[in-house]
C-alpha cells in the first residue's frame, strides 16, 4: 500500500472533537463536488475579502482537485518573474477561510500563496493528491503568471499536516515541508515521511487531544531528509490558524492569541526564506531559535546540508 493509501483513514478520537463546532465556522467556499462530468476550467473571481489588483490581494479560483471541484484563494506577490510556491492547508473540517490570513502575509514576503478548500474531510489520502493537483495546475499556469517549480513548498495545520506532507512525499518538485502542529492517522504521515527526502521544519504545540498527543512528533522521527522542530512557548493547538477562532478555544485548551500566532509565521517565513530563497539572514533567524524565549524546545538534526549547498541569496 502506498503512503497516500495508508492515510484513508478517520482522524483520532481527540482531533474529531473538532468536528462539533466546523458547521459554526464561516466557510471558505462551497464543498467539492465529486466526479463531476467534463468540469469547466479554471475560472477566477476576485474574493471578497481583498480588494483585486494590489499587492498581496486575493483572487478565488475554482478547480477540480482529487476528482472533485473546490475553490482556492490565491494570494500574488508584488514582483516580476516566476515566483515560488506556497500551498497552505488548512485542517479538520475547517475551510480555506480559517487558514486564509497566510495569505497575505506571504505574498508580502515574495511568494505565490494557495490557500484551497481541501476536498475531504477525513479522507488524508485524497487531501494530499489535492495539493499535488494544486502544484501542477500552478505549474501550467493557474495563476495567470509563471511559478518557479524548483521553488514549491507545502505548509500544513493539524490534518492538513498529514495531507501536506502525503503531498510532500508524493510530489517530486516540493522542496521544503512545514507542519504547524501536525496531526498524524494510523502512521500513514510517518510512512510517508520515510519514502522521500525533503527538508522540514515543524512548529509545535503542547500535547493535548486536539493535535493527537503530540503524535506528529512520529512524523518527525521517521523524516528521510533534514529536519528542525521548534516547540512554541504555550501554544495551543488553535495558535497557527489565522484568522483565529474564539470557538477553537471552547474545544482546545489555551484559544488563540496573535502573539503565539505570529511565532508560527515568523518562523515559517524564516524557513521558506532560508530553504527556498537561500538568504543568509533567514538562516541567522534559525539559528537564533535556541537562544529566542517564544521557543521552549528545538530538535532533529537540522538543516545544516541545506546551508552548506546555498551559494547566495536568490532573488
Amino acid at each position: 500500500m502506498t503512503p497516500l493509501g495508508r492515510a484513508r483513514l478517520r482522524l483520532a478520537p481527540g482531533v474529531a472533537a473538532l468536528a462539533l463546532w466546523a458547521s459554526c465556522v464561516s466557510a471558505g467556499g462551497a464543498p467539492a463536488q465529486v466526479g463531476q462530468p467534463n468540469p469547466p476550467p479554471v475560472s477566477r473571481a476576485p474574493a471578497a475579502a481583498v480588494p483585486a489588483g494590489t499587492p498581496g490581494s486575493a483572487t478565488t479560483i475554482s478547480v477540480v482537485l482529487a476528482g472533485g471541484r473546490t475553490a482556492a484563494d490565491l494570494f500574488l506577490p508584488d514582483t516580476e518573474g516566476p515566483v515560488p510556491v506556497v500551498v497552505v492547508a488548512h485542517g479538520f473540517s475547517r475551510t480555506r477561510a480559517t487558514m486564509r490570513g497566510w495569505g497575505p502575509r506571504l505574498a508580502a514576503a515574495g511568494y505565490l500563496a494557495a490557500v484551497p478548500d481541501l476536498p475531504a474531510r477525513s479522507d488524508h489520502a485524497r487531501n494530499g493528491t489535492a495539493i499535488t493537483d494544486l502544484l501542477r495546475q500552478l505549474e501550467a499556469g493557474a495563476a495567470g503568471r509563471p511559478v518557479d517549480a524548483t521553488r514549491e513548498a507545502v505548509v500544513g495545520f493539524s490534518a492538513g499536516g498529514l495531507a501536506s506532507v502525503l503531498a510532500a512525499a508524493a510530489h517530486a518538485g516540493v522542496a521544503l515541508w512545514v507542519g504547524l502542529d501536525p496531526v498524524d492517522r494510523g502512521g500513514a504521515g510517518a510512512a510517508a515521511a520515510a519514502t522521500r527526502s525533503f527538508p522540514a521544519v515543524l512548529l509545535t504545540a503542547a500535547p493535548s487531544a486536539c493535535n493527537a498527543h503530540g503524535n506528529g512528533a512520529g512524523i518527525a522521527a521517521s523524516l528521510k531528509g533534514p529536519w528542525l522542530s521548534l516547540a512554541v512557548a504555550g501554544a495551543s493547538h488553535c495558535d497557527p490558524e489565522s484568522p483565529g477562532s474564539r470557538l477553537c478555544g471552547m474545544i482546545c485548551a489555551g484559544g488563540w492569541t496573535e502573539a503565539r500566532h505570529a511565532v508560527f509565521a515568523d518562523y515559517t517565513t524564516a524557513a521558506l526564506d532560508a530553504v527556498l530563497r537561500c538568504r543568509p539572514e533567514a538562516w541567522e533567524r534559525l539559528d537564533a531559535a535556541r537562544a529566542d524565549p517564544r521557543i521552549t524546545r528545538v530538535t532533529g538534526p537540522g538543516l545544516e546540508p541545506l546551508r552548506q549547498v546555498c551559494a547566495g541569496p536568490r532573488p
